[in-house]
């Protein structure tokens, strides 16, 4: 969860003069959005202009190669409603651009060309393995696509990342819940951190190439990071004020989410969106904290019997016997009555121990309660 997103170029031999290449980053991760199975991915958005200077574009992920899977989003996102979805605005799908491209357009005017992505001829990949620190991956868009990014107006490139459980720890811890043996419910914290470019938890290795003579940062004139969670989720607190939240609209978003994900009802999703526009954005981060319920019934079940089946064994116990001996008829004390006593205070420490467990929790969730209402 340490590593950062990084995002540069390399310019061409004769580059423009005027500004660097400009962009806009936005990142949506999805979570857990089926329970029990690998639903976990990364929507990357890259919105460039003034890109006449661009000869590759690399992208960096801290994630292991092996455990993802990209997908180009421009085949799911030329119709009008996911357009509009994505850039918030009424926009829609304009004219075919070949050979992988189309061009949305917004208010009768041009809005951008959005360029589609072949895996297989128009980005190399680089690896790195270098331990959990420095592990991820390059992806380096070639010169010949991004000569389709030079020239007027914005140009934009989405991509999709599908994550396994593993590979989403990159942006993602969770930690047990809170509470005790008599508790039907327990709560267990989720920490949701994404970095971008910031660069002393980028790999070494990363920072090497980024610093080559022809490299170069982009003017980066705004940042978006949406994190998307099903309403079992609540969120707690987070780095930074957050830009707004909402529910997100099944009608809009239908067709979206991957094939395998179809059957999902989107209105149960709540979209949290972070930004800094504040340009350039040199870097950002967005640490955001969830808690949810889990099902802790059997135990408490179990608890409760176990609590019960002391409590009257000690009721038959000092009903029978003596609190710490008994004399026998010479009036010496017998043995037993010693470890009678022994049995006796185990019991009354197994008690005090539940009930100080089930309190602890009691206690800890109603202080989590009171403070996301926003007491002290």
């Amino acid at each position: 969860m340490t590593s950062s997103i990084a995002l540069w170029y390399e310019q061409t031999q004769d580059p423009a003069k005027g500004e660097r290449a400009k962009v806009e980053v936005h990142f949506n991760l999805w979570r857990h959005l089926v329970k029990k199975e690998e639903s976990n991915f990364l929507d990357v958005g890259l919105l460039v202009e003034n890109g006449d200077e661009i000869k590759t574009l690399n992208l960096f992920l801290p994630i292991a190669f092996d455990s993802t899977e990209v997908i180009d989003l421009s085949k799911v996102l030329n119709d009008d409603k996911l357009l509009s979805g994505v850039f918030n605005d009424v926009v829609k799908f304009g004219a075919e651009i070949p050979p992988n491209s189309f061009t949305a357009e917004s208010k009768g005017k041009h809005f951008l060309t959005f360029h589609g992505v072949d895996r297989d001829h128009d980005v190399a990949r680089i690896d790195y393995d270098g331990g959990e620190a420095e592990c991820g991956f390059q992806l380096t868009f070639n010169a010949e696509f991004c000569r389709r990014l030079h020239g007027p107006g914005k140009h934009y490139i989405r991509l999709r990342f599908l994550l396994s459980d593993a590979a989403a720890t990159a942006f993602s811890t969770k930690r047990g819940g809170e509470g005790g043996i008599l508790v039907s419910t327990l709560w267990y914290e989720e920490f949701t951190e994404l970095r971008f470019n910031e660069m002393r938890n980028v790999p070494k290795l990363v920072i090497a190439r980024m610093e080559e003579p022809a490299s170069k940062l982009f003017n980066v004139t705004a940042a978006h990071c949406f994190i998307i969670r099903d309403l079992s989720f609540e969120h707690v607190a987070s780095h930074g004020a957050m830009q707004k939240m909402r529910r997100m609209e099944a009608h809009l978003w239908n067709g979206y989410l991957p094939k395998n994900l179809s059957g999902i009802n989107i209105g149960n999703m709540m979209i949290y969106h972070w930004r800094a526009n504040s340009a350039p954005v040199d870097n950002f981060v967005s640490l955001a904290r969830f808690r949810a319920p889990t099902n802790n019934f059997w135990y408490y079940v179990a608890g409760v019997v176990l609590l019960g089946g002391l409590g009257s064994a000690l009721e038959d116990f000092l009903s029978s016997r003596h609190w710490v001996g008994y004399a026998d008829e010479s009036g010496a004390i017998a043995d037993g009555g010693v470890w009678a006593g022994l049995e006796i205070a185990g019991i009354i420490l197994v008690c005090v121990f539940l009930f100080a467990r089930t309190r602890s929790s009691i206690w800890h969730q109603t202080k989590s309660f009171f403070k996301s209402l926003g007491g002290k």
